[in-house]
Order: C-alpha cells, then sequence, then structure tokens
C-alpha cells in the first residue's frame, strides 16, 4: 500500500501505544514500591530503577539496524509481550535482582514497541502527512502517561503495599497485553509503491551504457 491514504492504521496504532504506554507509566513506580516491600533501601531502589533504561541502552542499535533492513510491525507484538512479560515478573519474583532483570526486560519492551511504531509512522505517511501522523502518534504516549501513574497511585497504598503493588504490576501487564486488540494487521506486507512520476524515471549513467539505452536515457 502506499503511504498516505486511509489512516485507520493511524488510530488503531495510538491505541495501541496507548495502553502500552499506561502500562509502563503504571509498573514503574509499581516496581518501586515492589522493591521496598521486599526491603530495598534507597540506593537498590534508585538501582532497580537505573536498569530499565540500561539493557536497552545496549540494544537500540541493533534493533534499529534490524528495523532498516526489514519490516518493523514485528517490534510491535514483541514489545508488548515483553512489557507484559515484564510487569507481571516483576510481581512475581521475591528477589530483588529478579526484579530489577524483569525491569529491565519491561524496558527493552518498551523501546521495541517504540522503535517499531515510529518506523511504522515514518514507512505509512506520505512525506505531507509526517508530520501531522507523528504528532497524532504522540497523543498514545501522552494519554498513557497520564493514566498510568493515577492508576498506580489508586492501586497501590495502605499497610499491605507489597500486595497492592502486585496487584499494580499485574493490571499494567493485562493493560499492556489489551494492545494487541488494535495491532492485528497494522501494517501492509507488500512493498510501498513507487512515488508518483518516479516508476519509469531512468537510472545514469544506464546499465546498458551511456549512449546505448534503448529507452533514450
Amino acid at each position: 500500500m502506499a503511504p498516505g491514504g486511509n489512516r485507520g492504521w493511524l488510530l488503531r496504532l495510538v491505541i495501541a501505544f496507548g495502553f502500552a504506554q499506561g502500562a509502563v507509566s503504571m509498573a514503574r513506580p509499581a516496581v518501586s514500591y515492589r522493591a521496598l516491600a521486599l526491603g530495598a533501601d534507597e540506593r537498590a531502589v534508585g538501582v532497580i530503577a537505573g536498569v530499565y533504561a540500561l539493557l536497552p541502552l545496549f540494544a537500540a542499535v541493533p534493533l534499529g539496524r534490524r528495523t532498516d533492513h526489514g519490516r518493523c510491525a514485528p517490534l510491535l507484538p514483541a514489545g508488548v509481550v515483553l512489557i507484559a512479560g515484564g510487569c507481571v515478573l516483576s510481581g512475581a519474583v521475591n528477589s530483588l535482582w529478579a526484579t530489577a532483570l524483569w525491569s529491565g526486560v519491561m524496558g527493552v519492551g518498551h523501546l521495541c514497541f517504540v522503535i517499531g511504531a515510529q518506523s511504522l509512522v515514518a514507512r505509512r505517511s506520505a512525506p505531507h502527512e509526517q508530520d501531522r501522523n507523528f504528532g497524532h502518534f504522540t497523543i498514545g504516549a501522552s494519554l498513557g502517561q497520564l493514566a498510568g501513574p493515577a492508576a498506580a497511585g489508586a492501586l497501590i497504598g495502605g499497610p499491605g503495599m507489597g500486595r497492592s503493588s502486585v496487584l499494580a504490576l499485574v493490571v499494567a501487564g493485562a493493560g499492556a497485553a489489551a494492545s494487541f486488540t488494535a495491532l492485528w494487521r497494522i501494517e501492509d506486507g507488500r512493498p510501498p509503491a513507487p512515488a508518483r512520476g518516479t516508476a519509469n524515471r531512468c537510472r545514469w549513467p544506464p546499465p546498458c551504457g551511456p549512449g546505448a539505452c534503448p529507452r533514450g536515457c
């Protein structure tokens, strides 16, 4: 499908990103509360929060190269699986090291989703639509960043902080999984059609040699 045209894919991408971003924004404070419930001190909480960004630091360049040479849509469900799994397993384990590890997995999932989504917007948008479509795309991030922390604050609290933080992480995982409903066939597997006016354009120098091209290049 040529860039532009029907933008239903963009609405579905915004919805999916809203769920995924909301899950991450909900899980990050919940992970910190979970670590406190496991006996972490201030330094350990900071380390666990930092591991979220540490693993993506090493994964960013390979994922970007992979997207340059292939399809970008598979990164979206992969990111959702990692986010949902990281959320739930962060609440299921009883070790600070394991909590940090699954927090990092959640960060890699968020990176996968963002790279895939941004590449999809760039590929499926006509040149004159890219700024507008990227602006619409960020609405999903803003909605998720608004709803996630508010939901975490509503669920976590009271004397049972350990249990309530686990509940918040499970709910965050379920919210991430909900984004699957908007990702079905979001990318057309066919290569984009050539831009208008370029389909019959000759290359220079022509493959048959200068002055010898039968098409008069």
